[in-house]
Order: structure tokens, then sequence, then C-alpha cells
């Protein structure tokens, strides 16, 4: 037999048997390494339908031997002609059997019985080559299918990892549709983070419930679950044929599944899909911890590159705009005529110097709670409030602040920059917002200034300018708003510190 195409050989074979006995009809059932029927095909001989034609496979088994009764072969045949059935055996192992009903010539002889069981050892070995040759095809395809997602998991770029293991993983164990699901962080529901396959475009990003359902059933025992039947598994609306689940582990959790589905009638997944499957449910969680790891490193690589731009900036340009500054008062000593002149420099050297050392600290600073510094709670501010300004803020500290700010005082400057940025973003629609924070050894004061739209002079006060008027004058200081129509607003907040820390 010189065709490797299983259904081809087998055809042949019932062909051949039923033509060389003369019998009325002639089935090959296939069964699978658990023992269950797989499938029947079926040739009618001299019958236009022969008894064998609607051969119900569910409770047929394996033959140990050649059987005339079919009763003991699985099948109902009341009052039925003439049976024979010889299994399909090669090397012990049984692949399937071949049944033949009726014989116009008379019972079956010991010659013909003979016969059927050459034709059907002969039908048993091109079987078995079949199938191996089916398996050294599918082996290939899994060899080539992990070289290609252990290169993409080696190389630079393993954002689209994940959606290699899926395509390839479709090709070894035959899935329509193959996905990655995860659970949906913002509600009780599943999520299909990624999906390949025959219009899988339509499954991806779907959310559905998570209850009951295989995905749930895979995470919650970490195990594969599988299902014959269709199911919800892929959406609310598409009902899937034959399902496969497996969980995927990263760092000992099921933190995902990968799941595998094929069209509607089609044969369910047998022990080597699953095993198959696994190893690629595997290469899924790889995947993700390198992507994880990467990320990792590089935010380490983030950090180190800040701390070192932040200690560049302090040690080199702080300390030249630092002498620069020295520089020019001495010039300034010398040349009284343009004193006033270098003396403007030196002061706009000084605020690039605090603007500098603001920027170091936000550069080597961490979020931290409300308990931290009021220096990192006001980064904290500014940086929650830039998300409703046009532009993010500049902030600058001058003086000993976290050292000066502790307690209630501090809570009090938080307030006031967190209400002044309010303010600026909902009436300013400014380009430009500035924020001072300047502490002395009896005062603080915070200066917001902004180049928007300014303060109506017909403007009532309201409860949260009101507040900040209320918090200046508890600790002895004022609050005020300088502003005019198209030059924008500048607000002054100062207290004295010298009762707060009386009290500590």
């Amino acid at each position: 037999m010189e065709s490797l195409d299983v259904d081809v050989v087998l055809r042949r074979t019932v062909d051949a048997a039923v033509s060389l006995l003369d019998a009325l009809d002639g089935a090959i059932v296939l069964f699978d390494r658990r023992g269950l029927a797989d499938r029947v095909i079926h040739v009618a001989g001299s019958a236009s339908r022969g008894p064998l034609a609607d051969l119900d496979s569910s409770d047929l088994t394996p033959l140990t031997g050649v059987e005339r009764e079919p009763r003991r072969a699985g099948i109902s045949m009341d009052d039925g002609p003439e049976f024979l059935a010889v299994p399909l055996r090669s090397h012990g192992d049984a692949y399937g059997a071949l049944y033949l009903t009726g014989s116009p010539g008379g019972p079956f002889t010991p010659d013909d019985e003979e016969m059927i069981v050459a034709l059907a050892g002969t039908a048993a070995v091109a079987l078995e080559n079949g199938q191996l040759y089916d398996e050294l095809q599918r082996q290939l395809r899994w060899s080539t299918a992990l070289t290609e997602v252990s290169s993409a998991l080696l190389s630079e770029d393993v954002s689209d990892a994940v959606g290699v293991v899926l395509a390839r993983v479709g090709t070894v164990v035959a899935a329509a549709v193959i996905s990655v699901v995860v659970p949906d962080p913002d509600s009780d529901l599943l999520l299909i983070h990624t999906a390949r396959g025959s219009g899988a475009e339509r499954f991806e990003g779907r959310r559905y419930e998570r209850r009951g359902g295989l995905v749930d059933r895979a995470l919650r025992s970490g195990r594969v679950v599988l299902s014959t039947a269709g199911t919800a598994l892929i959406s609310l609306e598409a009902e899937m044929g034959p399902s496969m689940v497996l969980p995927v582990v990263v760092a000992g959790e099921s933190i995902c599944a990968l799941a595998l589905s094929r069209s509607r009638g089609t044969a369910p997944f047998t022990a080597d899909d699953v095993d198959m499957a696994a190893e690629f449910a595997t290469q899924v969680g790889l995947a993700i911890e390198i992507i994880r790891a990467r990320g990792d490193r590089h935010r380490v690589e983030l950090a180190e590159e800040r701390s070192r731009i932040a200690r560049d900036l302090h040690d080199h340009v702080i300390q030249r705009l630092f002498g620069t500054g020295l520089s020019l008062q001495a010039v300034a000593a010398r040349f009284p005529q343009a004193e006033g002149a270098l003396i403007e420099q030196v002061d706009a050297i000084d605020e690039a110097i605090d603007e500098i050392r603001t920027a170091v600290f936000a550069l080597t600073s961490r979020r931290r709670a409300s308990t931290g510094s009021v220096r990192h709670r006001i980064l904290d501010v500014v940086s929650e409030m830039s998300d409703s300004l046009r532009v993010s803020p500049q902030l600058t500290f001058r003086g000993p602040v976290d050292l000066m700010l502790t307690g209630t005082v501090g809570d009090d400057v938080i307030a006031v920059v967190r209400e002044c940025l309010a303010n600026v973003a909902r009436h300013a629609c400014s380009d430009v917002t500035t924020v001072m924070v300047s502490v002395d050894q009896g005062s603080v004061e915070v200066v917001v200034t902004d180049d928007g739209v300014g303060v109506s002079p017909d403007a009532v006060r309201r409860s949260g300018t009101g507040n900040l008027a209320d918090r200046a004058r508890r600790r002895g200081g004022d609050f005020t708003i300088f502003s005019a129509a198209e030059e924008g607003t500048r607000v002054v907040w100062w207290a004295r510190l010298v009762a707060e820390r009386s009290r500590v």
C-alpha cells in the first residue's frame, strides 16, 4: 500500500474485504489510545444499505480476537445476517476492528476468516505506518514551533512573544481559536487579552462571566480543563466546539489561562494535544516573566540614570553656577557703575540654582505616603495636579523646607499649594504656572503665579480662598491675591513659624 493517507488505506481495505468475501456490508472502526471508538469508515457491498450503515460506535470496544457474535462486539443486530469481526493489531497494539456482515454464498468459512485476518494485519501495519508518519510530521511542526517561540523569547523585543506562542500552538494542536484569558482587574469578569486564529479579532478585548466557566475552573484548580460540548468559552455570543483550558503559572500563581477551542462538530482534544499545549502554556508564562523582568530592569536602569543626572547636576552644574555668581559679585565690587546689572544676574543665577536643586530632588525621590516629608508631599501634589493644567508647574524650594515645616504647619502648606493649583486649573487658562515655597528662621511663604486671564474685579472670595486666609491669620500671617486682566495672577500666602515651633 503506497499511500500514507490513512483514510485511503482503510477504505481500500474495507472495499477489498467486502469484494473478496462477497459480503453485504463492511466497516472499519478506529479506537483511540484510551480504547474508545474514534471514527467509522463504512463501505456498502452488494446491499444498497447494509446493516452497518448506521453503526453506532459509542458501545464498541477493541477486540481481543476474531469474533462472530455481534453482541459480544458491542453491535446490536437481532436476527441479522452472518457476522465477522477481526481486530486490526500490530506489534501488540490494537488500532481498530474490521466488521463484515452477510454473504449470499453462505456462512463465512475458516478460509474466509484466515484471508480477512491477513488483510486486517496488512491494514494494521499500513495504519501504524500512517500514524507514525503523522506523528513524525506533528513532531516536526512541534519542534519548529518551539524553535520559533524560543527565538521570540530571546529577542530584544518580546512585546509580541505571547502572540507568537499563540500563533504557533495553533499549528501543532489544530485549534480554531487560541487566546490568553485574564481576570479583569476592574470587575468579576474575564477578559480575552490576546486571541489568534480564524476570526479571533472579533473576540479580542471582550469580557464575559467568570463564574462556572472553563477558565474559572482551570484558574481555581490549577489543572487542565477539557470540554467536548460547545461552551461560552470565548465570549457570551459565540459557542465553540471542543475546548481546552490550561492555567498559566508565573511565580507559583495562576495569573491567566491559555484557552484553545475547535470548531463545532470537530474531534475533541487528545492526551497528546494536552501534553503539547501544556508546553506552550509554559512558554506563555515564560514570556510574561521575561516581559516583567525586562520591565523591572528598565525601571532600575531609569532610576540609575536619573541618579547619575542628579549627581552631575549637583556636583558640576550647580557648583559652576555658584562659582559664576561669586565671580560676578567680585566684578560688581570692582565696577560700582555696573553693580545693579550684575547683581540682577547673580539673583537670576540663584533662582536657577534653586530650580536645579528642586529638579535634583524630584529625580532622586520616590513617591511617599502623606507621612513623608513636606517636600515629597508638595512634589506629589504638583504631580497630581499637572494632569489638570496645560503645562506642568515649575516648582522651586528655598531654605530648610523639610526641617522647618513639620506638624500641622506642613499640612497647611500642602493645602495652600493644592487649593492654588486647583484654582489655576479651574479659572486661569494659563500656559505658565510657578510655585515657590520659601522658608527662613521665622516664616514660611508660598507664592503661586500664572499668566492666565486674571481674577475678575467682581469675583467674590469663595470658601477655598477664604480657608487659606483663615489658615494664614491663625498663624499670624496673611493671604493676598494680586491680579490684572489678561496679565495673570500672583497669590502670596505666608505664616509665622514661631508659634508652631513653640507648641512642638
